[in-house]
């Protein structure tokens, strides 16, 4: 019998387990998201979407977001950087995800209608979506109705929208690709635009504590964001 069958328990290898279980998910990650960047290369929605679908039934929609799908954003975006994605195939893969999100997120608003509202958009000139629609899933999940007014949304429109809706809460996110500076400058003057009992929360790669200040909540990635939404302060009545 050789010596690594006669191992005991006692023997170390336990304390392996974590890098182990971590490198079988990192491999599992990125082969999941060669599978799908294949499919968009090829146009094939269909496969896409069942693989989509297979793995979000896998784990859960947090997990699914951080785990899956914020690599595979994160993975177009370099390639087409490159040149390695065609801007159809780019925006193939965007359109894809923007409808399989939304599926996620809608039923659970509308079951939520008598929840508290959340008002989601992001900022004038800013026309990437994508992160609204990851952070819409959590904040369904966390119960509440929410009023999605997507991309590139006048600052008077969200105001109205929140003032209408009878919003508790207004989440703007913002990517990496914005102007920080007009970014703060917008978020101030919305701010100043709804009442003080509306809590203004930012997220998105391009989201800074720089942004913060009274009022402004920052979130830095989904986790946080789940934290604040689903905690009692983050639902606490308008």
């Amino acid at each position: 019998m050789s010596h690594e069958m006669t191992r005991g328990p006692s023997d170390g290898r336990g304390k392996d387990q974590p890098a182990q279980d971590e490198a079988s998910e990192r491999i599992a990650r990125e082969t999941t998201v060669q599978r799908w960047l294949a499919s968009i290369r090829r146009f094939d929605g269909e496969a896409f979407v069942n693989d989509f679908l297979s793995e979000w039934g896998r784990m859960t929609t947090a997990v699914f977001l951080v785990e899956r799908v914020g690599p595979f954003v994160q993975t177009v975006g370099e390639e087409w950087a490159r040149g390695d994605l065609s801007v159809a195939q780019e925006h193939f893969a965007s359109e894809h995800l923007r409808y399989e999100l939304s599926n996620l997120w809608k039923p659970l608003s509308h079951w939520n209608s008598h929840g508290k509202t959340l008002v989601l958009a992001t900022l004038p000139t800013e026309r990437h979506d994508l992160g609204l629609h990851m952070i819409a899933c959590i904040a369904a999940e966390c119960g509440y109705r929410l009023v999605f007014l997507g991309a590139n949304t006048p600052l008077a429109e969200i105001a109205e929208a929140a003032q209408r809706t009878r919003a508790s809460r207004i989440l703007i996110s913002v990517s990496a690709h914005g102007d920080p500076h007009r970014n703060g400058a917008h978020l101030v003057a919305l701010r100043e635009s709804v009442p003080r009992d509306v809590r203004l929360i930012v997220g998105g790669s391009g989201a800074s504590t720089a942004h913060a200040g009274e009022g402004i909540a920052v979130i830095q990635d989904l986790a946080s964001a789940q934290r604040l939404l689903a905690s009692p302060e983050g639902r606490r009545d308008a």
